[in-house]
């Protein structure tokens, strides 16, 4: 065998070996969790999947096959030029084969555990082989690894020049010229893709652009605009509000994305559109007219953005766009984005050769692990650089602030408390959104503009005082309170009447500063803490999520703000009151002076961005409900494995599009274990079904505690907000100060039949 061939041979055996291995860790892991039976089963069995994966994956084997020749070759190329050209006496080829491959691999396996500590293979390798090495360890080790291998490149690089000018050149020269020609080539292209010439925009004061930008889950309490004890860690979002017209008592009617945008876009409530569900199929919605859809016949380009469209379908024509921008979030999308996480695809899904291998992944928050904030703008970018004849209508949702709360290269720890990643997601989540402002002003795009900041909902962290209600003010009988399910507190919280969101970092488990504690000290900490049961963990004024119970209010409260650009003189300030996020509708036509929408419940919010001294009304009624959940997702750390076992009977694939939504079997299911509410003035009255609780109990041979379910019969809940009384027996003399009879008819008015779920 030739020199050539042996040093080939020695690094095809290593990378395979590499490469088994890896398979083995994923399959071990897909088994242990069962992931490996609930995936094909949902797919084959309980989805009725009805396309064939195999063209999909076969591109993505294939790509990956291509990364590992790719990597093979250039190792190959260096090792082949440095031993031509030095020919060190004291270092065989294969030698210094086996050293470029051991130097690689470490900096393979240094760069996913310090740049994708959320990947597979990142908290694989950072767990067990850098557990006991500090951010800085691991950062030297990859500098030296990566200098290296970068001192190899140079070395080869310069050899191959030689060979040209000495006029020697081999097939494997030009053919690693045209490898190094190519990458330039991209380079550019990219350079200049991303730094092109002005597009022109047909924009004027009576035909703006339009920009509608959702963020997912920002609460207002979490901006240092709307709570002066936060810091400024938002200067962005904080500048923008302060230029704005700001709405500080926002509602959705259900605190979830697809239904927000829905509403958004009709003007009109869930139970007027029928999007009552994340995941829900459009064949199920009913709707007349749509804001983009009438935009569109007035001339305007209508285009929607989404980093991750898995839950919410609005990438749809049939609400009116013209094109949509960012992953399909069809059956596809899921399944693609859950197997590629690999140590060396996971290194290039951010670059733009893996926009071009890995296109479900590049840009896509449902590869969180791997989301770069920036790719997804640059997939905006790209198109809003190109020239059009028509003002824009641009409606886009950045999802880097909903759960997990994490990113490509964000140093986080999965052990750091939920709230301690939420304002981290909420900074960088910040830039994000200068960039873009940044990009839309030196394109010009803002120069006529309307543009509306807002979240499509609230979240809540298992924080004291998420939910509305507290045991000290029940009025009634205490034994009562039990009808309300105990959530459990936030991990590093203490539970004392101080508790406040102001100080939350300094609250924690009994006094010991969990948060300093090293990651192995931390984990067992908690893990003693919660091996047994202790009341104080578990209460009835917090919750985790969004959409998942109407009394945690701060769910369905989001920020809104809207500024114009070129149009009237800009007037920012506060409106107080209560407004909708249906409104945004009737307010966008207004300004434009074209009609509402047909069959909307919104109110146009002109005046009261005219008129600095007009307030919203409290009386106008608000009325909320909650989205089908499950208790694996009810709190931080969800298990994937459960989740999907729960929840795969529930869904189905559409044959036409691929999107994974719920059966109409689910669809009924879900109307019948909903929460209703409704918001009006300083009372608030809810509705909760028959529900499955869980009680602790004390096995009398075993002596172990263990949740044991019972059924809770439909009981509401009255709550006055503005002293914070509450009961949940509507015949007592606290309830006779309520207009609970006008509580009751809007109710019954609004949700017809429906309400007949709550009859005992």
């Amino acid at each position: 065998m030739t020199k050539q061939g042996s040093v080939l041979g020695l690094l095809v055996t290593l990378t395979l070996l590499f490469v088994f291995a890896q398979l083995m860790f994923v399959g071990a892991f897909f088994h242990a969790g069962n992931l490996d039976g609930i995936i094909l089963g949902a797919l084959k069995e309980k989805l009725h999947y009805p396309h064939d994966l195999t063209p999909a994956l076969l591109r993505f084997f294939a790509a990956q096959v291509f990364l590992q020749v790719l990597y093979i070759y250039l190792l190959w190329f260096m090792v082949i030029s440095i031993a031509e050209w030095l020919a060190p006496t004291w270092l065989s080829p294969r030698g210094l084969a086996l050293g470029l491959w051991l130097t690689s691999l470490i900096a393979i396996v240094a760069a996913n555990a310090f740049y994708l500590p959320h990947s597979f293979f990142g908290s694989l390798f950072r767990q067990s082989l850098f557990g006991a090495l500090t951010e800085g360890q691991l950062k030297l080790i990859l500098i030296l690894t990566s200098a290296i291998l970068a001192l190899g490149a140079g070395l080869s690089l310069i050899h191959l020049g030689l060979s040209f000018l000495r006029r020697r050149p081999s097939a494997r020269h030009y053919f690693a010229l045209s490898l190094s020609l190519l990458a330039i080539v991209i380079f550019t292209f990219h350079s200049c893709e991303s730094t092109s010439l002005s597009p022109s925009s047909p924009a004027t004061e009576s035909r703006p652009n339009i920009f509608i930008i959702g963020f997912d889950a920002i609460r207002p309490d979490y901006l240092h605009f709307f709570n002066e004890h936060r810091q400024n860690a938002t200067p962005h979002f904080e500048d923008f509000l302060k230029s704005s017209v700001v709405f500080s008592d926002t509602y959705t009617p259900l605190a979830k994305t697809f239904p927000s945008w829905a509403s958004i876009l009709t003007g009109s409530y869930p139970l007027e559109n029928h999007a009552r569900e994340d995941m829900l199929s459009t064949a199920f919605l009913k709707f007349e007219e749509t804001l983009p859809g009438r935009l569109k016949k007035e001339g305007y380009e209508t285009i929607y953005a989404s980093d991750d469209s898995r839950f919410s379908h609005v990438n749809n024509a049939l609400f009116g766009f013209d094109r949509w921008i960012g992953p399909p979030g069809n059956a596809t999308d899921y399944v693609l984005s859950l197997i590629n996480d690999f140590p060396l695809s996971n290194l290039v899904v951010t670059t733009m050769l893996g926009k071009t291998l890995f296109p479900y992944s590049y840009g896509s928050h449902a590869a969180v692990f791997a989301y770069n904030p920036d790719n997804f703008l640059a997939l905006i970018k790209s198109v809003l650089n190109q020239n059009r004849n028509k003002p824009l209508f641009l409606a886009a949702h950045f999802n880097l602030t909903g759960v997990p709360f994490s990113w490509f290269n964000d140093h986080q720890l999965n052990s750091d408390p939920s709230f301690v990643r939420y304002k981290k997601v909420l900074s960088r989540s910040d830039q994000q959104f200068g960039d873009f402002l940044s990009f839309l002003k030196q394109k010009g795009l803002l120069e006529h503009a309307i543009f509306v900041l807002f979240s499509d909902h609230g979240i809540t962290l298992q924080m004291p005082g998420d939910r509305i209600v507290k045991e000290s003010l029940y009025q009634g009988n205490k034994q009562d309170i039990n009808k309300l399910q105990r959530n459990q507190y936030n991990a590093v919280i203490a539970f004392t009447k101080d508790v406040s969101l102001e100080n939350e970092e300094q609250k924690v488990i009994y006094g010991g500063d969990i948060l300093k504690l090293k990651v192995e000290d931390r984990s067992q900490a908690l893990n003693k803490l919660f091996s047994k049961f202790n009341p104080a963990l578990y209460g009835i004024d917090t919750s985790f999520g969004y959409g998942n119970d109407v009394l945690s209010l701060k769910q369905y409260h989001p920020i809104l703000a809207i500024r114009t650009y070129g149009l009237k003189p800009n007037n920012p300030h506060l409106v107080s009151g209560r407004c909708l996020l249906l409104d945004l509708a009737p307010t966008v036509l207004d300004i434009l002076h074209l009609q509402p929408l047909t069959k909307t419940s919104g109110i146009s919010l002109l005046p009261f961005l005219t008129n600095s001294q007009r307030k919203l009304s409290e009386q106008r009624p608000i009325f909320l409900e909650n989205s089908c959940t499950f208790k694996e997702i009810e709190h931080d750390g969800m298990d994937l494995a459960q989740v999907m076992a729960e929840s795969a009977k529930f869904f189905e694939v559409n044959p036409k599009d691929e999107v994974i939504s719920f059966t109409p079997a689910a669809q009924k299911v879900i109307l019948e274990t909903k929460q209703r509410a409704i918001l009006l003035g300083d009372w608030f009255l809810a509705y909760y079904p028959v529900s499955k609780h869980y009680r602790m109990v004390q096995d009398p041979e075993s002596g172990m505690r263990k949740l044991v379910p019972y059924t809770m019969p439909p009981y509401p809940v009255l709550v006055n907000l503005k002293t914070g009384q509450w009961t949940t027996d509507l015949s007592n003399h606290f309830s006779a100060s309520a207009p609970l009879k006008a509580l009751k008819e809007k109710l019954d008015q609004f949700y017809g039949s429906e309400m007949d779920y709550y009859l005992s």
